[in-house]
């Protein structure tokens, strides 16, 4: 079992140790960044418990995407976007943590506003959505988005699996860069089926959809329901903290709402949630 870290989690990592033996710990991107920008009187007790953990780095999105490019089917299908420990990715990584130099704090300053700029545009883009609902409202015109979802099933088939799912597209451009990256794959359809065949991508493209439903208040639960997103939160991290998590993984987070979305987007419990403190009761 890994445990898949998530930021508000970090500082609890002091205690790993005592879990029993060395843990095994996934850092995603978005994590690692923010762990490698903390403030100096944090820094270095951080890093001197997470090398003493068994530690793997999750890769970033774009690297992620340009992977699955040159799989085969089956290949996506088995693939499992962490590096390998005998990588030379997971060395350099292991060994730059350790001693960050400018060029390291540098990729963790882009990840980090890259992530802040990605809510600004997702905030942008709903309240453009707005408008248009406002416009079409006025003219008593019919929006595909006024109805409530239910559960992620429901939304699955409207977004993300169905044959006019406009992930379909959406997913396979932003891989192939618009196009100008080929893929392995027989097809777009094929690639695009073996990715929902993934139950890391699936759980992935899953929690987008819950995120990106919440912000316009279309879930019937309004407790999955809430506000815009905030350059001050971490949003784009908590979406991708499920593409790192294997089935009988555990996510560590206590942020409450992306723990009823995890749960919603995984009802069967294949992906555990906890944070620390309840890991330390349990194996104690």
């Amino acid at each position: 079992m890994r445990l898949v870290l998530d930021t508000n989690q970090v500082s609890k990592l002091v205690h790993a140790p005592s879990v029993g033996g060395r843990p095994n710990v996934v850092i995603p991107p978005l994590v690692w960044a923010e762990i490698l920008l903390a403030p100096a009187c944090h820094h270095k007790e951080r890093i001197r418990a997470i090398v003493e953990c068994n530690v793997v780095f999750g890769m970033d999105v774009p690297d992620v995407y340009q992977r699955l490019c040159g799989l085969t089917e089956e290949e996506i299908r088995q693939f499992d976007p962490v590096f390998a420990t005998d990588s030379d990715e997971h060395h350099r990584l292991v060994a730059s943590f350790s001693a960050p130099r400018d060029a390291l704090l540098a990729r963790a300053r882009e990840l980090k506003q890259g992530a802040a700029e990605g809510a600004k545009h997702l905030s942008d883009r709903l309240a453009h959505y707005r408008r248009e609902d406002h416009i079409a409202k006025s003219k008593r015109e019919e929006r595909n988005y006024e109805r409530k979802f239910t559960d992620i099933d429901d939304a699955d088939e409207r977004f993300v699996s169905g044959d006019s799912a406009p992930f379909r597209t959406r997913f396979v451009q932003d891989v192939t860069d618009g196009g100008s990256r080929s893929i392995r794959a027989s097809s777009k359809q094929s690639f695009y089926n073996a990715v929902l065949q993934n139950s890391q991508f699936r759980r992935f493209l899953q929690l987008i959809i819950t995120f990106d439903l919440s912000y316009a208040n279309h879930w019937a639960d309004d407790c999955l329901n809430r506000l815009d997103p905030s350059e001050n939160r971490n949003d784009f991290t908590d979406m991708t903290l499920p593409l790192y998590a294997r089935d009988g993984d555990t996510v560590l987070t206590n942020d409450g709402f992306l723990r009823k979305a995890i749960r919603h987007v995984d009802p069967n419990g294949n992906v555990s949630l906890s944070t620390w403190d309840e890991t330390l009761s349990r194996n104690a």
